[in-house]
Formats: C-alpha cells, sequence, structure tokens
C-alpha cells in the first residue's frame, strides 16, 4: 500500500468535494493493511499536503486537498500517456538534396563505429534528406526530437569538436535505416536526415521530388 492506494480510496469515498468520516481499522480492513500501517501512512500524507484530517466523533474527517487531486491528476495524466504512446510514427515528405554534411560525417570512423555498435549497421556514407510536407509531420517530428532515443556520443578530432547525434531506428518501404538528429544543424527544421547501410536513392529508386514515407520508431534509448 502507498499514498496513491489511499488517495484512490478516499476519491472513491468522495472525499473530493467533502470532509469523510473514516477511521484507521475501517481503511485497513477495506485496504488489506494494518491499522497502524495505515496510520503512518495518513500522517505521511497529512504532512505533504496531500490530505486535511481533523479528529471526528469516531475516527477522522478526512478530504483530498487541492494539492492530494493535482497529485492524482498528474499521475492519470502520465498513466495515459504511457498507456496511449504509439511506438511508431509517421514521418511524410519529398527526397531533396542535401548539402553534403552528411556524406561528410557519415565517413568519420568514429560515427560510423558507434552506428555500427549501436544500431547494427555500418552506414553508407551519406544521408538521405527528406522535406517535410504537412504540419502533423512537422509535429512528429518535434516529437522525435523531444524522445530520448539512441545517442551516438560526440567527440574530438584533431581540432574539431564534432556533436552528438539522436538516432531512431525506421523503415522505408520495408528497408532498414534510421532517423539521425544531430545536436548541430544547418538543416531548416522541415528537413529530416536518414542513414542507413544502404544508398536509399539507389535501393528504393528515388530521386529529388519522389515521396516517400518513413516509420519511425520512438521507443526508449539504449
Amino acid at each position: 500500500m502507498n499514498e496513491l492506494d489511499i488517495l484512490i480510496y478516499l476519491g472513491k469515498k468522495g472525499a473530493f468535494a467533502t470532509s469523510i468520516p473514516l477511521t484507521t481499522s475501517k481503511i485497513g480492513n477495506d485496504l488489506g493493511e494494518s491499522q497502524q500501517n495505515v496510520s503512518r501512512w495518513l500522517i505521511k500524507m497529512e504532512k505533504g499536503g496531500l490530505i486535511f484530517r481533523k479528529s471526528g466523533i469516531k475516527g477522522y474527517l478526512i478530504q483530498i486537498t487541492p494539492e492530494g487531486e493535482r497529485h492524482l491528476r498528474n499521475i492519470k495524466s502520465e498513466i495515459e500517456y504511457a498507456l496511449n504512446r504509439k511506438g511508431k510514427v509517421t514521418l511524410k515528405g519529398i527526397v531533396v538534396t542535401g548539402i553534403g554534411d552528411g556524406k561528410y560525417y557519415m565517413s568519420i570512423a568514429g560515427y560510423a563505429r558507434e552506428v555500427k555498435r549501436k544500431l547494427g549497421f555500418r552506414p553508407y556514407p551519406g544521408t538521405l534528406n527528406i522535406k517535410l510536407t504537412d504540419m502533423t509531420s512537422i509535429r512528429q517530428k518535434e516529437k522525435i526530437r523531444a524522445a530520448r532515443g539512441i545517442t551516438i556520443p560526440g567527440f574530438v578530432q584533431g581540432r574539431r569538436v564534432l556533436g552528438s547525434l539522436k538516432c531512431f531506428p525506421a523503415t522505408i518501404d520495408g528497408v532498414k535505416c534510421a532517423v539521425v538528429i544531430p545536436d548541430r544543424s544547418h538543416h531548416p527544421f522541415n528537413i529530416m536526415e536518414i542513414i542507413s547501410p544502404f544508398c536509399l536513392r539507389r535501393k528504393l529508386s528515388i530521386s529529388d521530388g519522389d515521396e516517400v514515407k518513413a516509420e519511425v520508431e520512438i521507443n526508449e534509448g539504449i
């Protein structure tokens, strides 16, 4: 038993709107806990500002405070997010020519080695650049950007400090790839960079202006 169990119990009893008469033994019997344990939790919750209680004729008059209600609502929101969050999002856009950064960075041994270790493939030296064409995809990219992802750490090479990357496994028409979110980027916000073990333009027979859809995983990173 914990404070969440007691708050839910009190809420079911109607303790949001008014103080309700209860005894620690009654709460303990209903929740399958000892009276002593219930008493300890009520003291802790009162000190934490989650409930208000005062002595009644028998037992206590107990009410959930606004802070206690906020606590419950926050937990409710987190549970709903966990249950409703999809493991994949779809991004749609058209193929565009990049500025050449992807070819340079994916040719660097440090990046290629870490991509191989964490994503399971050695990247083709280049990225496929997709210009997102609708607000839904742009919002989904921001959702991806905020997710944890798989981190490829930055490092120092000579006098250059090379930034980290966040990667998200993906597929385009069933072909394995990954969306890359660089810590530093010169691309506009609506450009999505994709790496793969293949030259995706050749593998998918696509060129500038062709529309593609990427299914991107946004589960917890490693």
